[in-house]
C-alpha cells in the first residue's frame, strides 16, 4: 500500500513536470501537426550516458497522458501526499485541453468539480488568502504566503530524512523515484 502511494505520486509529479516542461519550452499544440513539432526529450530509465533526442509533441503529450492514468489507475486517495488521484485527474483535464481534446478535457473537468465545486464570494476570499490552511476546494497548495509555508514548517520539524533513501528503493522495488527523468535514488545515493 506504501509503495502504491509512492509510486502513484512519483507517476502524477513526473507528469506535472513534463507538462510544464511542454507548455514552457515547445510551440503550443496543434493536434494536425503534432507529430512535427518538437517535443520534449523523454527519459523513461536514469542513464547517466545518455542523451537523448527531443521527442515529437504529439510522444511528449502522450507520454504525459499515460502517466497521469497510471497514477489515477493507482487510487492514491491520501491527501497527506499531495498529489492523491483527484490532483492527477485535474491535471489530466489540462493536459487535455492543451492538446485541444475537448470532450476528454470536459468529461475529466466536470468529475473533478462535481467532487470540488466552484465557490464564489468571501468563502473564495477566505480560501485564497489562506497562508497554509488548505480551505474550501483547493485540491493543492503551493504554500505561497507571508510566512514559511509547507515546505518551510515541514523541514523546520525534521532533522533529517524521515527514511533512508535505500530503504523507500527497496520497499517499492522498482525505480519509482524517477522525477523527469533523473533518478533520485542514484542522484541522492
Amino acid at each position: 500500500e506504501f509503495g502504491k502511494k509512492l509510486l502513484a505520486t512519483a507517476y502524477t509529479i513526473r507528469a506535472v513536470c513534463y507538462y510544464t516542461l511542454m507548455r514552457n519550452y515547445c510551440e503550443p499544440y496543434d493536434k494536425s501537426n503534432a507529430t512535427k513539432m518538437l517535443g520534449v526529450p523523454i527519459v523513461k530509465e536514469f542513464d547517466m550516458e545518455g542523451k537523448p533526442e527531443r521527442s515529437d509533441l504529439k510522444e511528449t503529450a502522450d507520454f504525459i497522458v499515460e502517466d497521469l492514468k497510471q497514477a489515477i489507475s493507482l487510487n492514491q486517495t491520501d491527501e497527506h501526499y499531495r498529489f492523491y488521484v483527484d490532483v492527477s485527474k485535474a491535471y489530466l483535464a489540462r493536459v487535455y485541453f492543451w492538446m485541444q481534446e475537448w470532450a476528454l478535457a470536459a468529461s475529466m473537468a466536470k468529475e473533478v468539480l462535481d467532487k470540488y465545486p466552484l465557490i464564489s464570494g468571501e468563502a473564495y476570499k477566505e480560501m485564497i488568502q489562506s497562508e497554509v490552511k488548505q480551505l474550501g476546494n483547493v485540491l493543492i497548495r503551493s504554500g505561497i504566503s507571508k510566512s514559511e509555508g509547507y515546505v518551510y514548517t515541514d523541514m523546520q520539524k525534521t532533522k533529517g530524512r524521515p527514511l533512508s533513501l535505500e530503504f523507500v528503493c527497496a520497499c517499492v522495488g522498482v525505480v519509482w523515484c524517477v522525477w523527469v527523468g533523473v533518478c533520485v535514488c542514484a542522484w541522492v545515493g
